[in-house]
């Protein structure tokens, strides 16, 4: 646009292209034969208003049962940090690229090298994030296929069936996304934030899935959107994310608090326990503490 009018009309005409594309891709679901091997992945389009639409991507491949010598194989090339990726993924449901990134490598180029390497071999799936606008790309979506959570279940000589309910659960229910990703997102940037700290730092954080399994079998009906272990050189900060996106009213945040009261009221240890409500704005703070109070 600087370079004159000619310019900025050729930006404005390939944004209208896109958008047009856009807009016929998303009326439909058809197949795509972009690996380059004859497997067909499938894409279907999902809106949500407000949040970027969310292109999911599915593939035979990535369900397709391992046999023991294709184990072997997978195995034998899988480096350890391969293995923590999708450790992270079967833990976490949904990461993005920006943030593997962040946890396992030094550039985007590398991460895209390697997040491209096990999608090609069907063990993580990969789903498009474009703004409501439709020319908005956001970072790509990273989660474990079956295919993965059955060679990771056999890295460790456990029970594919539990790993492969999980990724089959978080590709179907996706519709709390954006807010997964960005409660995962929380935890990531406090790892960033204390590893050059010395002496202290995040020593584990588990997702919501695992958290919901291990309360609700303890008799809770919270189900917490993260679980974290902070150290210090001192001692350590347990808590419990509630990641608030706005949306609830100040009558289900005072639910919410009334069951983490009635849980730990009366429990052993019980102020060794924190529940962290972290807000967008300012003024949703008051609210949250108006609802706690």
């Amino acid at each position: 646009a600087g370079r004159g009018g000619r310019g900025a009309e050729r930006v404005t005409d390939s944004r209208l292209r896109f958008r047009a594309s856009f807009e016929a891709f998303a009326a439909r679901s058809e197949p795509s034969s972009d690996l380059g091997k004859g497997q067909i992945r499938t894409r279907t389009v999902l809106t949500n208003k407000g949040q970027p639409n969310l292109i999911r991507e599915s593939s035979p491949q990535s369900d397709r049962p391992l046999g023991e010598r294709e184990t072997d194989t997978l195995l034998r090339q899988l480096t350890p940090r391969d293995i923590a990726i999708l450790t992270a993924l079967s833990q976490y449901r949904y990461l993005d690229q920006a943030q593997v990134q962040q946890l396992f490598f030094p550039s985007p180029r590398t991460t895209q090298v390697r997040t491209a390497w096990l999608r090609n071999q069907g063990l993580v799936l990969r789903w498009l994030r474009l703004g409501p606008q439709g020319w908005q790309r956001h970072p790509s979506v990273l989660l474990l296929s079956g295919r993965g959570a059955r060679l990771l279940a056999a890295l460790r000589a456990q029970d594919p069936r539990p790993g492969v309910r999980r990724s089959h659960h978080a590709q179907a229910h996706c519709f709390h996304l954006t807010h997964d990703l960005e409660a995962n997102g929380f935890f990531i940037a406090l790892a960033g934030a204390g590893a050059p700290l010395h002496g202290e730092g995040l020593y584990h954080w588990t997702g919501e899935w695992a958290g919901r399994l291990l309360y609700r079998e303890r008799g809770a009906v919270f189900a917490p959107d993260g679980w974290g272990r902070y150290l210090t050189p001192t001692g350590e900060v347990v808590f419990m994310l509630e990641w608030d996106r706005g949306t609830e009213s100040p009558h289900r945040l005072g639910v919410k608090v009334n069951q983490y009261v009635t849980y730990f009221q009366g429990r052993r240890d019980a102020e060794l326990n924190h529940i962290l409500f972290v807000a967008s704005t300012c003024a949703r703070e008051d609210v949250i503490r108006s609802a706690i109070e």
